[in-house]
């Protein structure tokens, strides 16, 4: 039975997102403030429907898997697993206002069977302290990587 309702695991997805816009959208004269990294995630989810910074920052798109340029077969679990687990991240530059928008693309395969291990946490491991002391690339690799994970005390 999954951790979270597929509901709660897109709210994890769209929470962690916001996060990483957050980070790369919060130099000076940008639309969004480091400072807002130490909120909570329901805090920031405010924010940003308040501003409207949703549309114009994060972007979540779940992937059908496909076989090639074969449209109609339907991959098996092997051929998903091998072939079509992973996502990925797309970065654009926007103007009006100037921005990053960040797109994360996820795969049925990835969702469905990390659906079972998926978590909401229920503190951050990564502070804004923690965060300031430590170059860009690491910083976003902790705070993406804090929403991943087995439930604690699972047996994988």
């Amino acid at each position: 039975m999954p951790v979270l309702s597929k509901q709660r695991y897109d709210e994890c997805f769209w929470s962690a997102l916001r996060r990483v816009a957050i980070y790369m959208n919060s130099d000076k004269g940008q639309l969004c403030s480091k400072s807002w990294l130490a909120l909570s995630d329901d805090e920031i989810a405010e924010i940003f429907k308040k501003r409207e910074l949703d549309s114009k920052l994060v972007s979540y798109q779940l992937s059908k898997a496909m076989i090639g340029d074969d449209t109609s077969r339907i991959p098996d679990d092997m051929e998903k697993a091998e072939h079509d687990f992973y996502g990925k991240f797309q970065f654009h530059h926007r103007n009006k206002p100037n921005r990053i928008h960040v797109t994360y693309f996820n795969t049925e395969a990835f969702r469905d069977w990390s659906l079972e291990g998926l978590y909401m946490p229920k503190t951050s491991s990564v502070s804004f302290a923690e965060l300031k002391k430590i170059d860009n690339k690491t910083a976003l690799a902790m705070a993406g990587t804090n929403y991943l994970g087995c439930e604690p005390n699972s047996s994988y």
